[in-house]
């Protein structure tokens, strides 16, 4: 199986994972909330939108915790999901971002590293290529 073929099997999986994400997040409202001595961290996935929130120098005394909720009983606040943290709003950092943009990234850089596994020999073919080519050629003037 060469680089490209196994790149475009992992591309078509890949697609076919991103379109079941992207489905589910508009039926769930998914949270993952994680808390250990240093930091207190969140990731949540609703509405094809992935975001992360990371708070610096405060802990939650709850446990790591995996929720679900369907689309239809969503609060209209992300803290209603999470429950109340005592914790700064002016110290917590969150990025959102589109579901599909790991995918891409991911995509382009598995691009790029079949274009360079597929690059790599190819010097080392012409080179062969190019000495049987001039071994071939001499053989051909002496006749």
């Amino acid at each position: 199986m060469t680089h490209r073929r196994l790149y475009f099997y992992l591309l078509a999986c890949g697609a076919v994972l991103l379109a079941v994400v992207w489905w589910a997040s508009f039926r769930t409202w998914n949270t993952l909330s994680v808390s250990a001595p240093p930091f207190t961290g969140a990731v949540h996935v609703g509405a094809a939108t992935v975001s992360l929130a990371w708070n610096p120098g405060e802990t939650s005394p709850y446990p790591p915790r995996l929720r679900s909720i369907p689309v239809r009983r969503t609060p209209r606040s992300v803290g209603a999901v999470l429950g109340k943290w005592n914790v700064r709003a002016d110290r917590i950092y969150q990025v959102a971002f589109p579901v599909w943009l790991p995918y891409l990234v991911l995509a382009a850089s598995g691009y790029a590293l079949v274009l360079r596994a597929e690059k790599k020999p190819r010097g080392r073919m012409e080179k062969e290529l190019a000495e049987r080519h001039a071994a071939g050629g001499a053989e051909d003037e002496k006749r």
